[in-house]
């Protein structure tokens, strides 16, 4: 409230607060999973702990290896791993916080890791694809090939996995059968992007091209290509927009049209904007579109107002961006250890605001 000399009081509404510092590590900051919703978050830095963030309450989880830097979560988020350079995986409950696993794992340098089920990891060794139970450490060797692996994803609930190998050929290896060639239209470089549904997925290259096949029948529906590098591609969980960003710092941003709720991609329209972008996500029920920068900056774009916001966070060197499964809140992370917690239902209030008044 404040008053002036006329005798005037007038009550102010509090300023809204879009974003704040909640932890800054001692190191750079590695990675950052929501497990649950947006009161439930750990992080990583090269420390000998997991930061845990957890109703507005923060711990030092341990014991944990500074190598185990990368996260992934179970399908079901009752469990999470962290993995990384060294030969440790840790397993940790979710709900517990407490590390319930360390299976000792065929590899010094596992290229990709994910959860296939709720007790089982996989995991590329080299030119190996391995499965191996949680608890009991049972290793299954999935598929073997005659190349190093680059990277592989996992089109969930399909028993199907696609490999990427060292020189650029996708396969798909379905766990019952021998892995099979995908046909594709040019060299893709270390980059898999799946659709939220797993029916589309984009191979992007750092020549600039960028492909999206059907993953039924693996037919190339589009064929692109951006300005350098690929560093991100990011679907909309209705299929009805794609962003393509690039290390020239270009970002294509596809709309595209629908027909019976699925994208037609021989109908898409392209804008392009530059924004040097460091990371690019869509928010669970596709509302928001998020990019970050390397100077801090934010962009926020509402795919249902048509409206951006530019949020300059103050904080540079942005390399991280992660979504809660709720949508409620994002989590950003610098280059010098600082976690941002973005508090995006304030952001949809501004653009709300924003819209009334114009």
């Amino acid at each position: 409230m404040t008053a002036d000399g006329n005798g005037t009081v007038r009550k102010w509404e509090r300023p809204l607060a879009l974003a704040r510092i909640v932890y800054t590590f001692n190191s750079r900051m590695y990675d950052a999973l929501f497990l649950q919703d947006s009161t439930s978050l750990v992080a990583t830095g090269f420390e000998s702990f997991i930061y845990r963030r957890h109703d507005a309450t923060s711990a030092e989880l341990r014991p944990h290896e500074p190598e185990a830097f990368v996260l992934s979560s179970s399908p079901d988020s009752s469990y999470f791993a962290a993995w990384g350079s060294g030969k440790p995986v840790e397993i940790w409950n979710s709900q517990s916080f407490k590390r319930i696993a360390v299976p000792n794992i065929s590899t010094s340098n596992p290229i990709a890791l994910f959860f296939t089920s709720k007790d089982t990891i996989m995991y590329a060794n080299d030119n190996e694809l391995v499965s191996q139970e949680v608890n009991r450490g049972l290793l299954t060797k999935v598929a073997e090939f005659t190349q190093p692996i680059s990277n592989f994803v996992d089109i969930a609930g399909t028993q199907r996995v696609i490999v990427e190998l060292h020189d650029g050929v996708l396969w798909e290896v379905g766990l019952q059968r021998h892995p099979t060639v995908i046909e594709q239209q040019g060299r893709h470089e270390h980059l898999m992007q799946l659709s939220r549904d797993r029916s589309w997925i984009a191979t992007g290259s750092d020549t600039g091209e960028v492909t999206i096949y059907d993953t039924r029948s693996w037919t190339a529906v589009l064929h692109t290509r951006g300005s350098g590098v690929i560093r991100h591609v990011a679907f909309s969980p209705s299929n009805n927009m794609i962003v393509i960003a690039a290390k020239s710092g270009e970002v294509l941003i596809g709309n595209i049209s629908t027909s019976n709720s699925s994208p037609v991609w021989s109908n898409v329209s392209w804008h392009t904007m530059r924004a040097h972008p460091r990371a690019v996500i869509f928010s669970p029920n596709g509302d928001l579109m998020m990019i970050t920068n390397s100077d801090g900056v934010i962009w926020i774009y509402s795919t249902i107002s048509h409206r951006w916001l530019y949020f300059p966070s103050g904080v540079a060197g942005l390399t991280i961006l992660r979504c809660s499964p709720d949508g409620k809140s994002a989590a950003i992370a610098n280059s010098t250890g600082k976690l941002v917690i973005l508090d995006l239902e304030i952001v949809r209030r501004i653009i709300t605001i924003k819209e009334a008044s114009q």
